[in-house]
């Protein structure tokens, strides 16, 4: 099949564009997604553990779940330390900080045992900003794991 004139320049462009970009890009790691889902996994299981209770329980309940509270939080720096130490992973770093960030917010009030922190409405809010950054880690990765499947022309 011959292409036309005119698609030629549009495929050299665009060639060019996805072979400049590709040393741009951390390459894919299994082992981040392993690790980023184990934490979801942790992360929200937390607050599954808190919804399923009445709001009455919820302050007694994070006082025996402090040392989960801590895992994770020791667990999200680390994750961030190895998002921030691969070589081009902007996306990955970011949303790794920014769900540091979101937990040491979100636990902080959970932790004082605040009514407020603990209510339905704010529980399922955090759940669902910290799902969708984990979503970020996790596709971030399956991006770069996508990208190295395609051919580029050098």
């Amino acid at each position: 099949m011959r292409l036309s004139p005119l698609f030629r320049p549009l495929i050299i462009a665009l060639s060019l564009a996805l072979a400049g970009c590709a040393p741009q890009l951390a390459l894919y790691d299994a082992g981040t997604v392993d690790r980023a889902a184990d934490l979801a996994t942790l992360t929200i299981g937390i607050y599954q553990d808190l919804l399923i209770l009445p709001p009455s329980e919820r302050a007694a309940a994070v006082e025996r779940l402090r040392p989960r509270y801590a895992e994770v939080e020791t667990r999200l720096r680390v994750q961030l330390l190895r998002e921030e130490s691969r070589v081009a992973n902007a996306t990955s770093a970011v949303a790794a900080r920014e769900l540091l960030i979101l937990w040491q917010k979100a636990s902080a009030g959970q932790l004082r045992g605040d009514p407020a922190a603990l209510s339905s409405a704010t529980l399922l809010t955090y759940r669902d900003r910290i799902e969708r950054l984990f979503r970020t880690l996790l596709s971030a990765e399956e991006s770069k794991r996508l990208l190295a499947l395609v051919p580029l022309v050098e």
